[in-house]
């Protein structure tokens, strides 16, 4: 692979044009500054940018106002800036909570359940200072704030498809064949986003093999703000990521009833270790008990009570799932779930290096399988593991 200096981030707006389509025209007029009548105890979400001159915006479900900060606002209904769904998803979804984020200062007065992680806090900033720039230009374009864009075609599949993903955490997925689906990146997922955003330079790639018959290409965008020249490693972890969003776009659209009945079963099992119903989670199990039977030689032929055991005492961390992706069939016909998970109070699960120690990597995202039996779906994997 090599990178190619020539393509140019014109390429994400061809591209992203052609997922989602063409920008909105601009307004015909620009609103007229007027000075509303804003109280801030009916604000669910304000920004604020962290430059100069201070501009800030302030959400309610029915307006936005957006101005100086200091001085008269423009209020324009949410009918023109379509901002209401995804204020009234993000209210639903997180706590209240204020942050200071790349993308500015944000306030979230929210009464859902989950404790907005880092990322997902600057993804809510990002899609704030997106919603003040269109408001501010009466019209949207497809390029604005994209992260990266990535392009595949050919191949012996005929591949054709195109993956955009936002700094607000918006995935939008396509191919030449009309497929288009759209869903949000979830905390860990942005996590990566911003860490190759922040910390890489600006990549424009193009691959094509060689000249062969049904010859694949693939192009990719990356808008980087750091520092670092992308290697080719970071460059092949992009690409793989954005297939792995398209598969997921795929998996997403074709989710059959197996599929379904599968997943609901994942998340029984899931309740039932985290309620305490560890007879229930025993019907749902058949993955491997060895580690299980080694840390509790007392217990035998009773996988309730290992269960109970390794939730209360050996270290098994029984919580319920924040985020549940589709992942297709194994080689093994089993049902693949990849997982994150919250903590009592709302935040997000990480298992951080084995036994108290600072070298190695954290996870967040857990490989669950479930298998398909004669008795019904049955889960092969045991909750995280912390010692």
């Amino acid at each position: 692979m090599k990178l190619v200096k020539w393509l140019g981030f014109f390429l994400a707006v061809i591209m992203l044009a052609a997922a989602c389509g063409s920008p909105s025209a601009p307004s015909s007029a620009a609103p007229s500054p007027i000075t509303p009548v804003v109280d801030m105890k009916d604000a669910l979400l304000t920004w604020q940018n962290s430059g100069m001159p201070c501009e800030q915006a302030v959400f309610t479900l029915a307006n936005l106002s957006f101005g100086p900060c200091a001085g008269a606002l423009t209020e324009l209904p949410a009918e023109r800036t379509g901002h209401a769904e995804r204020l009234f998803e993000l209210t639903n979804t997180y706590a209240s909570f204020t942050a200071q984020t790349a993308a500015g200062s944000v306030s979230l007065h929210g009464n859902g359940r989950l404790i907005a992680a880092l990322a997902e806090q600057r993804a809510i900033a990002e899609w704030a200072r997106l919603m003040f720039q269109v408001a501010q230009a009466g019209r949207s374009g497809a390029s604005w704030g994209l992260a990266l864009a990535w392009h595949r075609e050919g191949g012996f599949a005929g591949f054709c498809d195109d993956v955009g993903v936002y700094l607000t955490g918006l995935v939008i997925a396509s191919d030449c064949k009309g497929f288009n689906e759209q869903f949000y990146l979830t905390a860990s997922q942005l996590e990566q986003v911003y860490g190759w955003v922040d910390g890489l330079k600006n990549i424009d790639y193009s691959y094509k093999d060689p000249a062969v018959v049904d010859a694949m290409s693939m192009t990719l965008v990356l808008s980087g703000a750091g520092q670092e020249e992308p290697s080719e490693e970071d460059i092949r972890s992009i690409l793989d990521f954005a297939a792995s969003l398209k598969a997921q776009a795929n998996f997403a659209s074709n989710v059959d009833a197996n599929a379904t009945e599968a997943e609901r079963t994942l998340r029984e099992y899931f309740a039932a270790m985290n309620s305490g119903d560890y007879a229930l989670a025993a019907v749902l199990y058949a993955g491997p008990t060895d580690m299980l039977e080694d840390w509790n030689p007392d217990i035998t032929n009773d996988l309730a009570a290992l269960f109970e055991r390794g939730c209360k005492q050996n270290g098994l961390k029984c919580l319920l799932p924040r985020s549940v992706i589709y992942g297709g069939l194994d080689a093994e016909s089993n049902y693949r779930f990849l997982v994150e998970f919250n903590n009592a109070d709302g935040s997000l699960f990480i298992q951080g290096p084995c036994c108290g120690g600072t070298e190695g990597s954290s996870v967040s995202v857990f490989l669950y399988r479930v298998a398909k039996r004669e008795s019904g779906y049955v889960v092969m994997d045991l909750p995280p593991y912390i010692p």
